[in-house]
């Protein structure tokens, strides 16, 4: 589980282009408790979009526990 800080910004142009679309489509959805299938290069760009957004807390999983516990380690430091 990882849980950003206020303020986080997201500085790469596809995080945006998903953020902007998820603001767009995704209006009326909760942001409080979000789950992340795929830690891999798209889901790392993914997960960047939905901090961006606003959301509070990400549950990344990936059949390779490996890459979704590296994944939350680099969203930590970037993010906290």
């Amino acid at each position: 589980m990882f849980s950003p800080r206020a303020g986080a910004q997201v500085t790469t142009p596809t995080a945006f282009g998903f953020a902007e679309s998820f603001r767009r489509a995704l209006a009326d959805v909760a942001l409080d408790n979000v789950v992340l299938l795929g830690a891999g290069g798209a889901g790392s760009t993914v997960a960047n979009a939905a901090l961006q957004i606003g959301v509070t807390k990400l549950l990344i999983h990936d059949v390779d526990s490996a890459r979704a516990t590296s994944l939350a380690e680099r969203l930590r430091l970037r993010y906290c």
